[in-house]
Order: C-alpha cells, then sequence, then structure tokens
C-alpha cells in the first residue's frame, strides 16, 4: 500500500503547516494539521482485490502485416465480496500503438460478475511483442492511499513478413530426394518431360504406348518420362548494414524479409524440404523440414529478425554452416543486395562445392535527386561497383532483381534455371 499524488500533497501540507508553527513559535497553526491527520489515518486502510480471474484473447496472435489486432480483457469476480473503484491496465510495448478502444478500465465489480474492455492495435510493424501483465489498483474513499498488484498474464503477438503469391518456381539440382515434387531428377519416373522410349514390357501403362513410333518400328514401344521429385533449398537472407545503402529508395531490409518468407512458403508448397539462415545483428537459423507447421518455424525465425552490422564475418558464418549443415548438389537461394565483396566470394565457393545458386538482388534506384553532384558521383561509382558483382554472380548463379515495382512472377518465369552438366 503506497499513497498516492493526492496523498502526498495533504501530508506535504501537514508538514508545512508544523514547520511554519517551529518557526514562527505559533502553536496555534499545528490546528490546520489536525483535518489532513485525521484524514490520512481514517484512510489509510486500502482493502487487498478479492478473488479475481483474470484472461486475455487475442485475434489474431499470428499476423501477416497490414493487419490490426484486436485484445479482449476479461474480469471475474470468484468471490462473494463487492469491488468498488477497481482500475486495471493492460501493458503494452511502446512501439505498439492503439487505435480503438482503451486499455484501462475502471469499473465496479459485483459478486460473481463479469466485465470485460477490449482495444484495437493497429497494424503492427513485423516482429515479436509482448502484452501484459495487467497493472490492478485500487484506492480508498479519499484517494489517499492505494493498493497496487500486478497479474501476471502474458501473450505473445507475432508479425511475421508479409507473404506474396509468386507461382511456381522452377528448380534445378543435381540433388534430390525420394519423394515426388517438381524438380527434374534426370532419371525416369512420375514426370510430365518426356525423356525416353522403350520397348513395351507386360504391365505398362497404354496410355503411355507410342503409337506412331511402334507403327515405325514394327514393335510396341512406350515413353518414359524424366521424374519429378523434391530437393533441399536453403534460403539465405543478407541483413548486414549493406542493406541500408542510398542505392536504394525503398526499405531493402524488410522487403528481403518479406521476400525470404514469400520464397519459403512457395517451396514448402512444393514439397521441398526448406531451411533458413539470416546473416544480420542477430543471425538465426532454422534447419531444413517439410511441412506447414515447419512454414511457421521460418515465419518465426523471420520475424525476429534484426537487420544490422553483424559480429562474425559472413563467409565463416554463411558459408562453413552451409557446408557442414547442408548436402552438397542442393539449392541456395541468397538474398542480398551485393553490397560486399565476400558475399561475391561465398557463392562463387559454393557454386565451385556443386551447390546449385539462385540470387536474389534489389534493383538500384535511378533516381538522384536532391543530391550534390560529389553525392551523385559517388552513387555512379557505388552503382558501378555493384553492377561488376552481379556480373560475377551471374556467371556461376540464377540472378534475379527486385523491387517493388517490378512483378516477381514473371522475373521467375523469365529467368530460366542454369544448365549444369
Amino acid at each position: 500500500m503506497t499513497l498516492t499524488k493526492k496523498g502526498v500533497a495533504y501530508l506535504v501540507i501537514a508538514y508545512f503547516f508544523i514547520g511554519l508553527s517551529l518557526v514562527l513559535r505559533e502553536t496555534a497553526l499545528t490546528a490546520f494539521v489536525i483535518p489532513t491527520a485525521l484524514l490520512l489515518v481514517l484512510s489509510s486502510h486500502v482493502p487487498e482485490a478479492p478473488d479475481l480471474k483474470v484472461a486475455r484473447r487475442i485475434c489474431p496472435r499470428r499476423s501477416f502485416g497490414d493487419e490490426d489486432i484486436d485484445v479482449s480483457v476479461e474480469i471475474y469476480n470468484n468471490s462473494d465480496e463487492m469491488v468498488n473503484e477497481l482500475e486495471f491496465e493492460d501493458q503494452t510495448s511502446e512501439q505498439l500503438n492503439v487505435d480503438a478502444g482503451t486499455r484501462t478500465l475502471t469499473t465496479h465489480i459485483r459478486p460473481h460478475e463479469r466485465v470485460e474492455f477490449s482495444y484495437r492495435i493497429s497494424a503492427p510493424r513485423r516482429g515479436n511483442y509482448v502484452l501484459g501483465p495487467i497493472l490492478l489498483r485500487r484506492a480508498d474513499v479519499m484517494q489517499f492511499h492505494e493498493y497496487k498488484s500486478v497479474v501476471p498474464i502474458r501473450d505473445e503477438v507475432t508479425v511475421m513478413p508479409k507473404i506474396e503469391k509468386l507461382g511456381p518456381i522452377a528448380l534445378r539440382a543435381r540433388r534430390v530426394g525420394q519423394w515426388p515434387g517438381v524438380v527434374p531428377s534426370r532419371r525416369t519416373g512420375l514426370g510430365t518431360e518426356f525423356f525416353e522410349s522403350r520397348p513395351y514390357e507386360p504391365g505398362d501403362e497404354l496410355r503411355r504406348i507410342n503409337w506412331k513410333a511402334s507403327a515405325k518400328v514394327g514393335v510396341l514401344m512406350t515413353n518414359e518420362f524424366e521424374g519429378e521429385q523434391v530437393t533441399d533449398v536453403l534460403v539465405v537472407v543478407d541483413g548486414s548494414e549493406g542493406t541500408l545503402s542510398r542505392l536504394f529508395d525503398f526499405d531493402v531490409a524488410e522487403f528481403e524479409l518479406s521476400l525470404a518468407a514469400s520464397l519459403c512458403s512457395q517451396l514448402i508448397n512444393q514439397g521441398n524440404r526448406v531451411g533458413l539462415s539470416v546473416y544480420s545483428a542477430v543471425r538465426t537459423w532454422v534447419d531444413p523440414g517439410f511441412g506447414k507447421r515447419h512454414l511457421l518455424r521460418l515465419l518465426n525465425g523471420l520475424a525476429v529478425a534484426n537487420p544490422g552490422r553483424a559480429s562474425i564475418p559472413l563467409q565463416y558464418a554463411v558459408e562453413s554452416v552451409i557446408v557442414s549443415m547442408v548436402a552438397a548438389k542442393s539449392v541456395v537461394a541468397f538474398i542480398s543486395p551485393l553490397m560486399d565483396d565476400q558475399i561475391v566470394q561465398v557463392i562463387a565457393n559454393l557454386a565451385a562445392r556443386g551447390y546449385e545458386i539462385m540470387c536474389f538482388t534489389p534493383a538500384a534506384s535511378v533516381n538522384s535527386g536532391g543530391m550534390t553532384q560529389p553525392q551523385v558521383l559517388a552513387r555512379k561509382i557505388l552503382t558501378l561497383e555493384r553492377r561488376v558483382k552481379m556480373a560475377e554472380v551471374a556467371e556461376v548463379a540464377r540472378l534475379i532483381e527486385f523491387s517493388p515495382q517490378l512483378d516477381l512472377r514473371h522475373e521467375l518465369r523469365r529467368s530460366k534455371p542454369r544448365q549444369r552438366a
């Protein structure tokens, strides 16, 4: 139990008259202290809150950006006592903006009565937020003393990167799994691309008989198709300080994470085993896996990613981990602005080890408005250096540029997988 600001003010007034009477040696001034002292003593008892049950409902708990979150708090008086002037306050992060409803409630609760208050959080940015605890406050009638307690109810709200529909992604890998998928396997099996013709064998499906070839050679011939299976794909996001370059006129870091989420979603839907590595201030690693639950783990990893300067060299943090954790001849999808020489060297080294490389890089802006002549010249030099890096990457990897103005689905269809011997 503590004094409120009002109680402290009255106490200061009481001490003021006591001090004034001592200075002026006028004992009559202490008469002004008596009413204040009586009020403070008579209101010193503040009953604790009775047995209350508090629950919080959040909809949705997982958000994919540009989506409001509705929160409601329900209080149930589980006792036979009447509770007067009880105040609740739901604690939230300062980064969350409440644009409707209220996070506080002052109410009277009758025995076995249920009350509720709600509020709406307007479209929070990507991240992981904690709601709670709930602060409970009860004061006396004169508002001199108050009783505070905390209801330890904490809930997490995860705002994931926004997922865009990319459509089918054509992959080519020299290592495939045993499950059916969409990656050409270079051997016969279930698929759609013609592979070869062979003599008919008992048990072959009639629809696979090539009647023209059969008529030409005089025996029944059966068509064989190239098998399509799944492969391992690792999505690597370069979120280091190079993403903050003024070459780009949009938020590259957030767009990279959104692209990574879209890639993971589409690759999982195509049946592949997908892993994630984020190189940034807070490094993230998710082991390759299948299925919708694994997709949630990937999205959670992207939700908590924090772009910024990394403390470990990129070549060690990315290349060494990929080589030791991901089988050779698998697919590695890099998402990087290609501002660092190390990333180019890492891509070249992995390609030399037999990995199939896809590289997504942001398109640089051509607008140089508001810049001085030296800044424009520096920008041109930086652009040319980056173009050289992109040319080096394009020799060993499938390079795709992206930006909010480009249709990534069209760029993916236009860019074909590299043919490997």
